[in-house]
C-alpha cells in the first residue's frame, strides 16, 4: 500500500503487474483466480481483457443490508444467513455468543466483511469474562474495531458521506484516486455486488458520516 510518498508508485506497480505482465501470471494447466481492489479497475479500465473467463475479479463483502431508493438499509436475510453458516463452519459461535441475535448484531456491525467479523468474534472470545459473552463484551469488541478506523479527517468524512448517500465511488477526477484507494484498502468503504457493483461506508463508522 505504501506511504503517501510511495502511494503513486505502488499503484503504478500493481497496474503494470496485471496490465503488462499477464503472461507471467498465467500458470500452465492451472486454474487461477486473481482478485484486485476496486480502484484498480477505475485506474485502468478493461484491465481484465487479457485474462480469459471472468477476467480480473473484485472480492466483495457479503451483502447484509438492502437499500431501496434513499431509505435506510434493511437487514438482508439471505446474506446474513450465509455468514451465519460460514462462521458455524469455523467455530461453535453459540458457545461464545449464546443466541443468534447476538451473532447477527456483529454481522450487521461489520458490514458483511468476513475478516472484520472474525476479528470481532476473536476479541469477544478472548476477553469476555463469562461465556456466553455479555452485551457489554460485544460492545467493547466493536469499540476496539472502531478505534482502528478513527479519527477520520474532515475532508474524508465529507467524501464518505457522499458515498453513503449514493452508494457510488463519488470520484470526481483521478487526482482523488489515492484517497479512494485508501478507503477501499482500509475497509472504510466496502464493495458489494448484486448485479452491479456498489459501495457503502463501513457500518462501524457510519454514525460519523
Amino acid at each position: 500500500r505504501g506511504t503517501n510518498e510511495t502511494e503513486a508508485r505502488v499503484h503504478e506497480s500493481l497496474e503494470r503487474l496485471f496490465a503488462d505482465h499477464d503472461d507471467k501470471l498465467k500458470l500452465p494447466s492451472t486454474h487461477v483466480i486473481y482478485t484486485v481492489p476496486p480502484w484498480l479497475r477505475i485506474r485502468r479500465p478493461n484491465i481484465g481483457s487479457p485474462y480469459s473467463g471472468a477476467g480480473l475479479l473484485t472480492l466483495p463483502a457479503q451483502k447484509v443490508r438492502a437499500y431501496v431508493d434513499d431509505g435506510d438499509g434493511q437487514p438482508y436475510a439471505p446474506g446474513i444467513e450465509r455468514l451465519v453458516q460460514l462462521v458455524g463452519k469455523r467455530t461453535d459461535w453459540s458457545v461464545v455468543l449464546g443466541d443468534r441475535d447476538a451473532l447477527e448484531e456483529l454481522i450487521l456491525a461489520t458490514g458483511g466483511h468476513l475478516r472484520d467479523l472474525v476479528r470481532v468474534l476473536q476479541t469477544v472470545a478472548l476477553e469476555a469474562r463469562t461465556l456466553p459473552a455479555s452485551a457489554d463484551a460485544r460492545r467493547a469488541a466493536l469499540e476496539r474495531l472502531r478505534a482502528q478506523f478513527t479519527p477520520i479527517p474532515h475532508e474524508d468524512v465529507r467524501w464518505l458521506a457522499r458515498i453513503a448517500r449514493s452508494h457510488e465511488a463519488e470520484l470526481r477526477d483521478l487526482e482523488g484516486l489515492g484517497s479512494l484507494a485508501r478507503y477501499f484498502d482500509s475497509h472504510l468503504v466496502l464493495c458489494y455486488q448484486n448485479g452491479s457493483e456498489w459501495y457503502d461506508v463501513h457500518p462501524i463508522v457510519r454514525d460519523v458520516v
